[in-house]
């Protein structure tokens, strides 16, 4: 299997604003920053293209196919009462609980990063185990944390060094899956 993990072009939000289920629209510039994704997913020819149901993920996979498979798993790290919050008016002492147990500190109304975690690679492996073709190719719209959640658990990495790899809006990373090969072909890259 094939898979190419697409994070959502960039949303309509100010700049240093924590956000991670909230629904946010996509910029005034989305048409033009979904071209190169749109061109992509014509050359790779997706058998399927799943979404996260968050309007940033949604509207994107509607460019890129008729029928997108929405999955609630793929939604992004959920920051509780963070969410719509601008970083500099979090109390620091907040912040600073949250760094010192990053894994597993649950934020106000919010998750913790391992339950996150556990909830997308359950979703994942789901997915992969129910492929029984070896050449299908998918494509999954997703956000920043969903995507770092796979890279983790398919290259064994410690959860909270996974919150270090970057990834730019409309980023594509690709993973190869057959049997029990699994491969990291590429991370972070621009269509």
């Amino acid at each position: 299997m094939e898979c190419y993990l697409i994070r959502h072009t960039q949303p309509d939000v100010a700049v240093g604003t924590c956000y991670g289920r909230l629904d946010l629209p996509l910029s005034a510039h989305f048409t033009e920053h979904a071209k190169p994704l749109e061109a992509l997913v014509n050359d790779i020819s997706p058998d399927k293209v799943y979404s996260s149901p968050a309007q940033r993920c949604l509207l994107l996979a509607q460019k890129l196919t008729d029928r997108p498979l929405i999955e609630s798993r793929w939604l992004e790290f959920d920051f509780g009462d963070w969410e719509g919050r601008l970083w500099r008016d979090i109390a620091q002492v907040e912040i600073e609980q949250w760094n010192d147990n990053l894994v597993h500190h649950r934020l106000p109304n919010g998750e913790s990063l391992k339950v996150f975690h556990q909830r997308v690679v359950q979703a994942w492996w789901a997915l992969f185990n129910s492929k029984q073709d070896a050449n299908e190719k998918i494509v999954i719209v997703t956000h920043a944390g969903v995507i770092r959640s796979i890279v983790a658990s398919l290259l064994a990495m410690p959860l909270e060094n996974s919150v270090q790899l970057g990834l730019d809006y409309g980023s594509v990373t690709k993973v190869i899956c057959q049997g029990q090969y699994r491969r990291l072909e590429y991370l972070n890259r621009l269509a």
